[in-house]
Order: structure tokens, then sequence, then C-alpha cells
């Protein structure tokens, strides 16, 4: 499935999948999801605030975290993580 979805808004996004016949405006979640894109664009345009998380460690914390359901998966335990 395709999504395509508009970040110029905080507020509404863009969205239209494979399966619309239509793009569709759907109001944005308030909180986290759209705070996480404001960060994001901020670190991108070199603007990031002090203590916000950047991209290399979301990136890091996503590995570890399909590191551990990879060892859940196959019963494993007591494995390295870097």
């Amino acid at each position: 499935m395709f999504v395509g979805i508009d970040i110029g808004s905080i507020t509404t996004k863009t969205v239209i999948t494979d399966q619309d016949e239509v793009i569709r405006h759907v109001p944005a979640k308030e909180g986290i999801a759209a705070s996480c894109l404001c960060d994001f664009i901020k670190e991108i345009e070199g603007n990031r605030d002090e203590g916000i998380l950047d991209t290399k460690q979301v990136l890091k914390a996503s590995r570890i975290a399909l590191l551990v359901q990879e060892a859940a998966n196959n019963e494993q335990c007591n494995l390295p993580i870097d």
C-alpha cells in the first residue's frame, strides 16, 4: 500500500493511498506525532533544540528493538546488541 503525506501543515495532513480515489485531508493528531515530525524537520534544518532526540539516536533505538524482537522470535537470549 502506498501512502503519501504532505508534511507542510501541522493541523491538517493530505493523504492518499493506492486504495483512495481522491486525496483526503485529515486532521493531524496533536501531541507526540506532530512534535516528533517538527523535531525531525528542525534537525534537518540544523535548528535542533537541546535535549531532543536526534535521528542517529532514534535509528539506534529502532535497531536495538528489532534485534531484541528477532532474538525473541528465535527464542534466543544474552545476545550482544552492538
